[in-house]
């Protein structure tokens, strides 16, 4: 793993050197994955890495699940407040596609990929509505599959949203307010990034392991009271700012208590960005309680 998720060439040694006896089935034949704003690391995988991974899946001959409900929500790099500018925004439709990484399913010319998209995450999420794109093929065993299960989503939302686009909205209107929703989360994730930089003194190093190719904000807090010092005790906090979705995952390891990380959670509510803090054992009780309040989802206000 790295920034951008699975690596292509574990996955083609994984897969090169399947054992079926060993691991007591087959070898996979289809591949999921939220390419876009992921649930909680908010990476995004690049046009290089999905044409190497969509190799692969010709290669072995397996289906590419493109499960992308986040995909209009692309942030580009967080940049500190001291070197922002004003961004020209750009005005059209194709204009508007461009500036997105694109979909597998650009690459894809043998049938390999089933993408997925949503109203959930851009009109809402009561509508439960969504569609499918892929090779015909496909299309006819899941729309089997649709009428001896879910059947049909509601008439209510198909309804509500054919009126909204096809006649109040059209392309344009559409392209429009997916545009706004990437500066309002844009803003959001600034707005959290920065109170946190402007309070607690973080430094940037290299990112490694999962975190590699991305630079890194860290930051030691050491223990004040309860009589442990020294330079492994403490709580360590990490965050890359999220590039995609609507989430910012910070990771935090401890080897000590009586540790506390002041207005994490306050941050977090203030500037409605969602927030995941990785679960890990911790002694102090006014802590915990501190992390559990920060780990609530806050969604778009």
């Amino acid at each position: 793993m790295d920034c951008q998720g699975f690596k292509p060439e574990a996955l083609d040694d994984l897969l090169a050197n399947w054992d079926e006896k060993e691991r007591g089935f087959k070898r996979p034949r289809l591949l999921y994955t939220n390419p876009i704003g992921q649930n909680p690391c908010g990476v995004t995988v690049g046009r290089e890495r999905k044409k190497q991974i969509y190799q692969l899946a010709v290669k072995y001959d397996f289906i590419i699940c493109e499960d992308d409900p986040y995909y209009y929500l692309q942030e580009d790099k967080y940049v500190s407040s001291n070197e922002r500018t004003a961004g020209e925004s750009s005005s059209g439709v194709d204009a508007f596609f461009q500036e997105l990484e694109p979909s597998y399913l650009s690459f894809d010319s043998t049938g390999h990929v089933i993408r997925m998209d949503t109203f959930s995450k851009t009109l809402g999420p009561g509508l439960r509505l969504g569609w499918f794109t892929c090779n015909p093929l496909i299309a006819e065993r899941l729309e089997r599959h649709g009428e001896i299960s879910s059947q049909a989503p509601a008439g209510l939302s198909q309804a509500v949203v054919t009126q909204l686009l096809v006649n109040q909205w059209g392309l344009e209107g559409w392209v429009t307010w997916l545009r706004g929703l990437r500066v309002q989360y844009s803003a959001r994730r600034d707005a959290l990034v920065d109170a946190l930089l402007a309070e607690i003194d973080f430094e940037v190093v290299d990112g490694d392991g999962m975190f590699s190719g991305s630079k890194v904000y860290r930051t030691v807090f050491r223990p004040t009271t309860g009589g442990v010092t020294g330079e492994k005790t403490g709580m360590t906090v990490r965050f890359v700012p999220p590039t995609s979705g609507m989430f910012c995952w910070v990771r935090i390891s401890s080897t000590t208590c009586f540790v506390r990380i002041p207005l994490l959670s306050w941050y977090v509510h203030r500037f409605k960005f969602s927030s995941v803090v990785s679960p890990i054992p911790l002694r102090s009780l006014d802590l915990t309680r501190r992390l559990q309040r920060t780990k609530a989802v806050c969604g778009p206000s």
